[in-house]
């Protein structure tokens, strides 16, 4: 008998191949054992195939170099009789236009992290096979790193596993950042922890991947006794990264087929995402006098205009991290999370003045196309909190809402502002580095002995100070009469 690195060596197929193999009934799946004949429970497991296997996928090469496809293959084998799996749904459950399939339907433990790796959703089955039910997942997402998670997992699973499950997710970490960097992440820095994300970092490991989606396996064996391997199947997303760990024996090109349908799969992954407590900046911006304009214009016009705004906008959203809240009429909401690599705050104050310096290009395209003297301005507020993250969703959409203060008191800050200005508050600011801050030109304007509007540069003023609050256009904003905010007027980088 052979193990499955000899008979990769001997063949020169990929895992992703020989996997395919077994699901079609092409090859038997491989019996697991121990090496040698070794039945001491605390030897690591591993498969074997009979050595006739060899000449069976010598074969399948054989006949795919005669333009056999692997419909024909089955065909095939299922005239000689021999096909391992004679029912035939089993081999023709494969299908790239099969939309029917779900990760329930799949069944199989699955997990997806977001780049700060932190763990956004998990299934029943996972926190069977790696925590035996007694995963601890914290509310706030500062505690849900995958690495303090996965050291929840040290009691449960025995040390070969365990290393090898931190040293999966460090070599996705490394994709994305330097190890002082994942280092960060860590709210239970431990020596041991570090030591063993350290040694990790500087290791090599080997994936398969198979229409973009990345194939690793691994051995799992507990302290209960319990064993198995697991393809684990990676599939990355503009939102986070889904592992869904397939047993050996159950592997099959659907699931490959339904994870490469990046669209769907992450559908179904939003509508069941934690709801969780975390640290944010929001940024609300509202087209100024839209109902006026859209009096003024034809109405397909007006729509070009929105849709030339929210198009030119979105890139500069996505370049600083932006997650895309609602968008209702004229207006819009984008919320800005934390990350190992950049400055959540600061991402949104860059990004406001980004957005003003291109309305401003807006604003000249649109005077030459129509000749008018009007100018467009967005204003726009920015404002930091802590509040429940999570997602409304609807039969055709799916909306990530944040619930809380915050989000309405950054809407009352928009409608403060006026003629495209960017009012922050100073809880936002606060937030910034003194290095950050430092590039910021910000302040208020104050009367002065003249009875002139002067700018005091690096101050805030509360609400109530810089408007009449008793005129009855106004009386939204007494909810935030008290808020201390400053109005952001150019950025030096």
């Amino acid at each position: 008998m052979i193990t499955s690195k000899q008979l990769l060596e001997l063949t020169g197929i990929s895992r992703a191949t020989l996997n395919n193999y077994i699901s079609l009934g092409f090859i038997p799946k491989p019996q697991v054992m121990s090496p040698l004949g070794n039945n001491n429970s605390s030897t690591k497991r591993i498969g074997f195939f009979q050595d006739e296997v060899i000449e069976r996928i010598n074969e399948i090469k054989h006949l795919k170099k005669n333009g056999l496809g692997i419909s024909e293959l089955i065909n095939y084998f299922k005239t000689k009789g021999l096909l391992v799996y004679k029912n035939e749904e089993k081999n023709h459950i494969d299908t790239v236009n099969n939309v029917t399939m779900s990760l329930d339907s799949i069944n199989c433990p699955s997990l997806m992290i977001n780049y700060n790796f932190e763990v956004v959703w998990l299934n029943d089955s996972v926190k069977k096979l790696i925590w035996n039910n007694k995963l601890k997942l914290d509310d706030n997402t500062k505690l849900r790193n995958i690495f303090d998670v996965i050291s929840q997992a040290n009691f449960f699973l025995k040390e070969d596993t365990y290393l090898s499950l931190i040293e999966l997710f460090v070599f996705l970490a490394k994709t994305k950042y330097n190890k002082s960097q994942i280092e960060s992440t860590i709210v239970s820095k431990t020596s041991t922890i570090l030591n063993i994300i350290s040694n990790a970092y500087d290791k090599d490991s080997d994936f398969d991947s198979v229409r973009g989606v990345l194939l690793k396996e691994i051995f799992i064996e507990t302290y209960e006794s319990t064993s198995n391997i697991y393809n684990i199947a990676i599939t990355t997303f503009r939102e986070g990264i889904l592992l869904v760990f397939v047993p050996i024996a159950e592997y099959s090109d659907s699931i490959i087929n339904y994870l490469s349908r990046r669209d769907l799969v992450i559908k179904e992954l939003l509508k069941n995402k934690i709801p969780t407590l975390t640290s944010f900046a929001v940024l609300v911006t509202d087209l100024q006098s839209s109902t006026r304009i859209c009096a003024e214009l034809p109405a397909n016009e007006y729509f070009e205009l929105i849709n030339e705004i929210w198009t030119s906008l979105d890139p500069i959203f996505r370049q600083f991290y932006g997650t895309h809240g609602k968008h209702v009429g004229d207006g819009l909401v984008y919320y800005f999370f934390p990350k190992p690599d950049s400055s959540y705050t600061f991402n949104a104050v860059q990004c406001a003045m980004m957005i003003k310096n291109e309305m401003r290009k807006i604003n000249e395209r649109w005077k030459i196309k129509k000749g008018w003297l009007r100018d467009l301005y967005l204003n726009t507020s920015i404002h930091e909190g802590q509040e429940w993250l999570g997602t409304f969703q609807t039969s055709t959409s799916i909306e990530f809402t944040v619930l809380g203060d915050t989000i309405n008191q950054a809407s009352r800050i928009c409608d403060f502002a006026r003629f495209g200005a960017i009012w922050a508050s100073k809880k936002l600011m606060s937030q910034l580095t003194f290095d950050e801050l430092s590039k910021v030109h910000y302040g208020v304007y104050r009367l002065n002995n003249q009875n002139q509007q002067t700018f005091i540069s690096n101050t805030y003023a509360q609400v109530d100070t810089l408007i009449d609050l008793n005129t009855p256009k106004h009386d939204k904003l007494k909810e935030i009469a008290t808020l201390s905010i400053t109005e952001i007027q150019s950025i030096s980088l």
